[in-house]
C-alpha cells in the first residue's frame, strides 16, 4: 500500500462535521471468559496492525481534501474509560483512528468512522482477539474465518465506491425531513448504553410469523414503539425515519477494509391506532426495495459525482469545510431519527468461540439523533445495543417490554451511569 491514500467517498464527510458532541465513533467489543492481559493484548496489537495496512494510518489535511497517511508509530492499548465513543486524541493514539480498550475480561474497539466501517472494524477485531489467544498458548485454527496474512493487500485497500462507478447512472441524493427525539442531554458527552440480550431461536421463531429478516422486524418495531412516547419526539409534522447502514458488499462483491457501505432509510408517518404487522409491513416493503442493485447504485453514483464535481475540486479545504458543515446540517442530520447497524453473524472458528462469551456493536448517538441501535448475533443470542445521550430511556423500556410481550425472554445489561 502506497504511504498515502484519498479517502474513500463516505470517509470524506466525517472529518468536516465531528466534534466532541458528534465523534462519529463506534465500538465492537469482544468478552473473553478469563480476564484481558493487557501486556499480551499490547503484543496482539502490534502483530495484528502489521497485517492490516489500511488501518496503519494517520489523518492529514491537504489543500484540497483531508487524506490518510501511512501511521510509522506502533498504536498502544489503553484502559477502558468510562465515557465510552469520546474523540480520540490523536496524541494519545499516536496518530491512529481507532482505540483498543480492555476492561477485566472485556477487548473494545473504537472506531473513527473515516477509517472504515463495521465490517473492516469486525475483520480487524476478530484477527486482533484471535492473535492474542494464540499468544496465551489457546492454538487455535483461523479455520479461514480470521484474516491471518497479507495477501490480496490491494483488494482489502481499495476503495470500491470508485471500483462501481458508472457515469452513465443518473444519480439520485434526494432527502427527507425527518421528526427527532429530544430529551435531557447528558453532562459531559455522556453515553448511555443498554444491550437485551436475546435468544436467537426465539426471536427466529417471532420474525417467521411475521415473514420478515431480523432486520425488517427492528425496524417495523424501533417505528411503532416511537407512536409510544410522543412526548419525547418534536417536529411531529415529519415522517420517522430509520436508517439503516446496509453492507454494499453484500450487493456488490467486495473484500475491502474500508468504507464500504452506505445508508437507506424507512420511513413512516407515525399513526397511534396502526398495529405492529402494519408497521412491519411497511418496513419490509420499503427495505426490500431499497437494498437492492437497483436502488442503490443511482445513490453511490449520486455520492460520487457530487464529489467529483469541479467547482468542488478545486475549491480549498478551509471553504469546502464550511459548505459540508451546512449541506450536513441541512440534509444528513435532519433525515434521521434513529440509527440501526446490524453487523449480522460474528462468525468465529469453534475453538475460538470457547474463549468468547458475547460480541456486542455499539453505534455513536448526538443531539441530533440521540438514540441509535447496534445488532450482532453470536453463538445463540441476538444482542441488540441501544445507545443515547439524553437520560430519559422511556424509548428503550419500551421497546423490550414490547419483546417481552411477544413471548421473548430477554436479559438487560447497562453502563455503570445507568445501574
Amino acid at each position: 500500500m502506497k504511504t498515502w491514500v484519498k479517502l474513500d467517498n463516505a470517509a470524506k464527510i466525517f472529518p468536516v462535521v465531528s466534534n466532541k458532541h458528534r465523534t462519529n465513533l463506534f465500538s465492537i467489543a469482544f468478552s473473553l471468559t478469563e480476564l484481558v492481559d493487557p501486556v499480551c493484548l499490547q503484543e496482539a496489537l502490534q502483530i495484528t496492525i502489521m497485517r492490516f495496512p489500511s488501518f496503519k494510518m494517520r489523518l492529514r489535511s491537504g489543500i484540497f481534501w483531508f487524506y490518510l497517511e501511512e501511521n510509522k508509530q506502533l498504536p498502544v492499548v489503553e484502559k477502558e474509560n468510562a465515557h465510552i465513543l469520546e474523540p480520540i486524541d490523536k496524541y494519545q493514539s499516536r496518530g491512529y483512528l481507532f482505540r483498543v480498550s480492555y476492561f477485566e475480561n472485556k477487548i473494545t474497539m473504537e472506531v473513527f468512522h473515516t477509517l472504515t466501517d463495521g465490517y473492516g472494524a469486525t475483520e480487524f477485531m476478530k484477527a486482533l482477539v484471535h492473535c492474542y489467544l494464540n499468544l496465551q498458548g489457546k492454538n487455535i485454527d483461523s479455520e479461514g474465518k480470521i484474516l491471518v496474512d497479507d495477501e490480496n493487500i490491494h483488494e482489502k485497500t481499495q476503495d470500491s465506491f470508485q471500483r462501481i462507478y458508472d457515469e452513465r447512472v443518473k444519480p439520485d441524493r434526494s432527502e427527507e425531513r425527518a421528526l427527532h427525539f429530544k430529551g435531557t442531554q447528558y453532562q459531559d458527552n455522556w453515553l448511555s448504553v443498554v444491550t437485551g440480550i436475546i435468544p436467537r431461536s426465539q426471536f427466529k421463531e417471532l420474525i417467521t410469523k411475521y415473514n420478515c429478516t431480523y432486520t425488517q422486524f427492528m425496524v417495523g418495531l424501533l417505528s411503532y414503539c416511537a407512536n409510544k412516547v410522543p412526548y419525547l419526539l418534536e417536529r411531529k409534522k415529519f415522517p420517522f425515519q430509520v436508517f439503516v447502514a446496509v453492507d454494499l458488499r453484500r450487493i456488490f462483491p467486495s473484500k475491502s477494509l474500508r468504507n464500504f457501505s452506505m445508508i437507506v432509510k424507512s420511513s413512516v408517518k407515525l399513526n397511534p391506532n396502526m398495529p405492529l404487522e402494519d408497521y412491519v409491513k411497511i418496513a419490509k416493503e420499503q427495505l426490500t426495495e431499497r437494498i437492492s442493485e437497483n436502488y442503490l447504485l443511482p445513490r453511490v453514483i449520486g455520492n460520487i459525482k457530487f464529489e467529483k464535481m469541479w467547482i468542488l475540486r478545486i475549491v480549498p479545504l478551509v471553504i469546502k469545510k464550511f459548505a459540508l458543515k451546512i449541506g450536513y446540517a441541512r440534509a444528513a442530520s435532519k433525515s434521521n431519527s434513529l440509527c440501526i447497524s446490524n453487523l449480522g453473524e460474528i462468525d468465529l472458528p469453534n475453538e475460538m468461540k470457547k474463549h468468547v462469551k458475547k460480541v456486542i456493536f455499539s453505534n455513536g448517538a448526538m443531539k441530533e439523533t440521540p438514540i441509535n441501535l447496534g445488532v450482532t448475533y453470536y453463538n445463540d443470542s441476538v444482542y441488540m445495543t441501544f445507545t443515547s445521550s439524553i437520560e430519559e430511556r422511556d424509548f428503550q423500556k419500551v421497546f423490550f417490554r414490547e419483546l417481552v410481550s411477544l413471548g421473548l425472554n430477554i436479559t438487560l445489561e447497562n453502563n455503570d451511569l445507568e445501574a
